[in-house]
């Protein structure tokens, strides 16, 4: 009887040790669990600080090339896709394009003078001001990622459709910078 007694107690604590392991292992697996969700969207979010980065140096040089492509340089400047001021561009391909290569974001842009001629724009040296072939604008980028939908599976509370069938926008960034041009 005495040893019956020892086993059910031996039986017993085993059933908490192993309830216990259970409970530490599942706490465990959730943890790592929201640290690899976090370490993912953190990725994604890198991705799309560097499409918008790309996006910027495109923008710019844009715009350089409208600036100096014109005798006085207009006082807004979209740059945009073919379908308006509003549309967006897609790089490295318009999805209309036959070439094979998929695009990887799309982008627009709105440039707005705001330094001119004898104006003394922020971040320059007091007394220091724009001579007659110096301009500085305010642009707003904005910058969605381009999902292929062929042979994947899209998120449709994230993605909205673009104007090809082929294609999804994802996440969107959107980023602001002051740049000052001279032209030539």
């Amino acid at each position: 009887m005495k040893k019956q007694k020892h086993k059910g107690i031996a039986l017993f604590i085993a059933v908490l040790l192993t309830m216990s392991l259970a409970s530490i292992a599942l706490v465990s697996m959730s943890r790592i669990s929201l640290m690899a969700k976090k370490t993912g969207k953190s990725l994604s979010d890198k991705k799309l600080l560097f499409y918008a980065q790309s996006a910027a140096n495109l923008v710019t040089s844009t715009l350089q090339k409208n600036i100096d492509a014109t005798p006085t340089p207009q006082f807004l400047y979209f740059i945009n896709g073919i379908n308006g001021p509003y549309s967006f561009k897609y790089y490295p391909v318009d999805v209309s394009s036959s070439s094979g290569k998929k695009p990887v974001f799309a982008y627009r842009a709105q440039a707005r003078r705001f330094a001119g001629v004898g104006d003394m724009p922020p971040g320059f040296k007091p007394g220091m001001t724009l001579t007659a072939n110096q301009i500085c604008y305010n642009i707003t980028i904005d910058v969605k990622e381009v999902l292929n939908v062929n042979g994947g599976n899209i998120n449709a509370e994230t993605a909205t459709q673009t104007t090809s069938s082929n294609y999804y926008f994802g996440r969107t960034k959107s980023i602001g910078i002051i740049t000052c041009f001279t032209k030539s």
